[in-house]
């Protein structure tokens, strides 16, 4: 059984899901730009600079729609005003969020003047949304923990390359069974699975984890260890840590990357990305044990990003 029954009603919830950004500035910048992150609690984050003030801590979610979020707490202290609500849907419920502009959105030398974001309080500063990146090649490194910013277009010739038509959901297996996954960098987790599938798949014995907040509903937890091989762009895992619960879609998130020093490339263009094996001078141990230092445990923060 897939999903993907429930992928068309997730997908008219989209269109109308975040702000709209303004124009791009650059600054002169030679390609490509490599900016460093970190990985906390298997998530990226980037300094960004608000209004030229900060930098402040950002993670990067992919599935993240319009520019991106900015903390509530942020926006008091930078005298920034609220000019506007909106719905936002977590793929599962809608509520009201407010929305705001700011003059400047800044990650190293691309800058974007005139965005709009949207704002609550978050557990970090802001969010960097897709749209941020829209015009742009990105490869997130979760081996060498590099953001490289760059012009090009990916190969669709390549194996490793994959198309898709909403962002991020591209066709993966599990098994023999095919299936379609979203690539979400904005969640903690590794491979999150809906719990109707839990009784078609081989894997240990589930165990509650915890629970996670998304942006407007709260999910109970049940890690097991998948047994049969998932297989994406090329890549096949085996023995992965997945976690079910009670959600419509198959989530790929950042701890499968991070542990597997896997490289995500964006190309929004085109509509590809691609995944490939990170820079290989790390060593996959330490980044096992990097993932697990500053995994989950417990209660989740915004596991699915607002949307």
């Amino acid at each position: 059984m897939r999903p993907s029954r429930s992928l068309g009603a997730l997908l008219l919830l989209l269109p109308a899901l975040a702000g709209i950004s303004g124009p791009e500035r650059r600054l002169p910048q030679i390609s490509p730009v490599v900016i460093p992150f970190e990985l906390v609690h298997n998530r990226v984050h980037v300094p960004v600079e608000v209004n030229e003030q900060g930098p402040f801590d950002f993670m990067i979610d992919t599935m993240a729609s319009g520019t991106g979020r900015l903390n509530e707490s942020l926006r008091a202290s930078l005298g920034v005003e609220v000019v506007g609500q909106q719905s936002n849907s977590d793929g599962m419920r809608s509520a009201p969020i407010d929305v705001v502009e700011v003059e400047t959105l800044a990650l190293g030398p691309l800058v974007r003047s005139n965005v709009r974001l949207l704002t609550r309080e978050y557990s970090r500063d802001g969010m960097l949304g897709r749209d941020f990146f829209a015009r742009d090649l990105i490869t997130l490194d979760f081996a060498s923990q590099q953001l490289r910013v760059e012009t090009g277009a990916l190969d669709r010739s390549d194996p490793r390359v994959l198309g898709y038509e909403h962002a991020f959901f591209v066709p993966a297996r599990i098994g023999d069974r095919d299936v379609d996954v979203v690539i979400d960098t904005g969640s903690s987790l590794g491979l999150l699975l809906p719990l109707e599938l839990a009784d078609s798949l081989e894997t240990t014995d589930l165990v509650e984890a915890g629970s996670a907040r998304t942006a407007n509903s709260v999910l109970t937890l049940y890690d097991a260890t998948l047994l049969e091989p998932f297989s994406i762009a090329g890549n096949v895992l085996t023995n992965l840590d997945v976690t079910f619960s009670d959600v419509p879609w198959i989530n790929l998130g950042a701890r499968v990357l991070a542990e597997a020093g896997l490289a995500l490339t964006l190309d929004q263009r085109s509509q590809l990305l691609r995944l490939r094996p990170g820079d290989e001078t790390v060593n996959r141990a330490e980044l096992r044990s990097r993932s697990q230092r500053t995994g989950h445990s417990g209660d989740h923060d915004a596991v699915l990003t607002a949307r």
